[in-house]
């Protein structure tokens, strides 16, 4: 109701909550931190979650005054695996895209039963492991799970069964003439 224009939604295939939404919602603040979390106070809901949940990760401002602002969703904690939101405004800080995945009505973070340690043991091919920690993974079907980060790869590995639910290489090939 409070767009200047007609709302165009696209709905997340994972949870049937908004994923990409164009409109043109105004906002009060002097910052664009401060202008997006005006928005996320008053519509975070309505994407699935709410603003205590979302933890501002970056601000982009191109020269021309468009800004983007990276919202991370953490839960009691728990980082939820690729999880946010990407709310964009124009230079006077009209909001008129936002960009979320989220993990939508989970109110608490998951119990783990593995330890960090198995979930490295897991992941030996991932190479000199700089940091292990659990998320929150897969907004269809939300579960507990490692996030390994390597040299060679980084992995999700699923919590209670350690089976890798994830991985990628941490280079990109790339071919070389000399």
């Amino acid at each position: 109701a409070e767009s200047a224009h007609e709302v165009a939604i696209t709905e997340s295939d994972e949870t049937g909550a908004p994923a990409n939404v164009t409109l043109r919602v105004g906002t009060t603040g002097d910052t664009p931190s401060a202008r997006a979390a005006d928005f996320l106070a008053r519509h975070a809901l309505a994407f699935g979650a709410p603003a205590d949940q979302l933890v501002e990760s970056a601000v982009e401002v191109a020269p021309d005054g468009w800004a983007t602002v990276r919202f991370d969703q953490v839960i009691d904690g728990v980082p939820g695996h690729r999880a946010g939101i990407d709310i964009e405004m124009d230079p006077e800080g009209v909001v008129v895209s936002v960009h979320a995945r989220l993990f939508v009505g989970v109110d608490a973070a998951p119990s783990f039963t593995s330890t960090e340690a198995e979930a490295r043991e897991t992941a030996a091919e991932a190479g000199d492991i700089a940091a292990a920690f659990g998320v929150l993974f897969d907004p269809a079907r939300p579960r507990a799970a490692w996030q390994v980060d390597g040299s060679l790869r980084q992995m999700v590995i699923e919590d209670g069964s350690l089976e890798v639910l994830e991985s990628f290489s941490t280079f990109d090939e790339a071919t070389v003439e000399i």
